[in-house]
């Protein structure tokens, strides 16, 4: 269960505050996570608005970036300026410096949260990460929250942290997770996983509210990398379950 406790971030992450500093991804506006000099979840961990911990390319990539300075690791968390929904969710990684597998200590999440608790903070997850086990295989989760019912989570391995396109359509029925990548010799190969209304006992499909789509990039525990890391997201869309009709 080790590799799961992450998802405790449900019980904390609301705790911090959005810094006075926005970044334009993608088309939308997203509010960068400060912690304020004070360790806050998830992790727990400081959270910093510095440009050297969030920034946006000239070729309009985000850069999340974990780093050392005065003594400490900050680490890097945008919140979407807007509520969106009902839809399809979709993150292109496009890059990890330096190249090479992650940081076994280090999280990548991507996910909704509103810091209301009902529906468990309308918490859905892409979890990256081996959560401090560096001998575990699978490198990447789906979860919709509380992920300590049964069948509310999926471990899964990518052939790389980069070049990985994740997301998942939230339906009023159900959740839809999907992830792609290509490996050699493989080629083009994906993971997906469908959590629907009564697939198992609890299994309950949050409902839209105030929720926000995130993007963060922390440290396990706390436990310091070995240096600094950084990813590099190419894209982030959104499109809006088309209305039905009689």
């Amino acid at each position: 269960m080790q590799c799961v406790r992450f998802l405790l971030l449900s019980m904390i992450l609301a705790r911090g505050t959005l810094s006075a500093r926005v970044v334009t991804f993608s088309g939308y506006k997203w509010n960068v996570k400060d912690s304020v000099e004070e360790k806050w979840g998830p992790g727990p961990n400081y959270f910093s608005p510095d440009s050297r911990n969030v920034w946006v390319d000239e070729q309009g990539r985000l850069h999340l970036k974990i780093t050392f300075r005065e003594n400490r690791w900050y680490c890097a968390e945008v919140i979407s300026q807007r509520s969106f929904g009902f839809g399809s969710y979709r993150w292109r990684v496009s890059n990890l410096l330096p190249a090479g597998e992650l940081d076994a200590n280090v999280v990548l999440g991507l996910f909704t949260w509103s810091d209301r608790p009902e529906f468990a903070h309308r918490e859905i997850d892409v979890g990256v990460s081996r959560w401090g086990k560096k001998e575990l295989q699978s490198n990447s989760q789906y979860v919709i929250q509380p992920y300590f019912s049964s069948g509310h989570l999926k471990r899964f391995t990518t052939s790389s942290v980069a070049n990985v396109t994740h997301g998942f359509t939230w339906k009023e029925d159900g959740v839809e997770f999907l992830s792609e990548w290509e490996s050699s010799p493989s080629g083009a190969q994906s993971e997906t996983w469908s959590f629907v209304e009564g697939s198992v006992p609890t299994a309950i499909i949050p409902q839209p509210f105030d929720e926000n789509a995130r993007m963060n990039l922390w440290l396990f525990q706390s436990v310091e990398p070995l240096a600094d890391v950084e990813i590099v997201l190419e894209s982030f869309s959104f499109t809006p379950l088309s209305p039905s009709f009689p």
